[in-house]
């Protein structure tokens, strides 16, 4: 469990704080709009938790004698709720106040998107070893 949850974190950190978060999409959540390219970003980090649960769901179903694994409910949580959750966020980025890093707000708010994202990490390891 511990192994898939930082697995998962460490895709997080790579799609979200890398070259694989293109200038074009940063644009967009900077804002909120357009929603097209967050869900590329979104399917970015699907795409790389997807690779990490196919080798889960393989290892498992050698040890586990084929332990059914929720990969595609997992995928989809991810999918959806990553770009709800920086759609959101940009639009708060709409306030200067939220937009600011001198600002104490704009810390907040980005410790929030943070702490849910983790959240949704969290609701799909569950999802995968329950």
């Amino acid at each position: 469990m511990l192994g898939l949850t930082a697995s998962l974190l460490i895709c997080h950190f790579l799609a979200d704080f890398t070259h694989l978060s293109r200038p074009w999409m940063l644009k967009a959540k900077a804002t909120g709009k357009p929603v097209f390219p967050i869900f590329c970003h979104a399917a970015v980090h699907t795409t790389l938790m997807a690779l990490v649960l196919i080798t889960y769901k393989f290892i498992r179903g050698i040890n586990d004698g084929g332990h059914e694994v929720l990969i595609f409910p997992a995928l989809a949580l991810q999918l959806v709720s990553h770009t709800l959750i920086d759609t959101l966020k940009g639009y708060l980025n709409l306030f200067e106040g939220f937009r600011n890093p001198a600002s104490q707000w704009h810390w907040i708010i980005f410790g929030a998107d943070q702490v849910c994202h983790q959240l949704i990490i969290l609701w799909m390891v569950y999802l995968c070893i329950s």
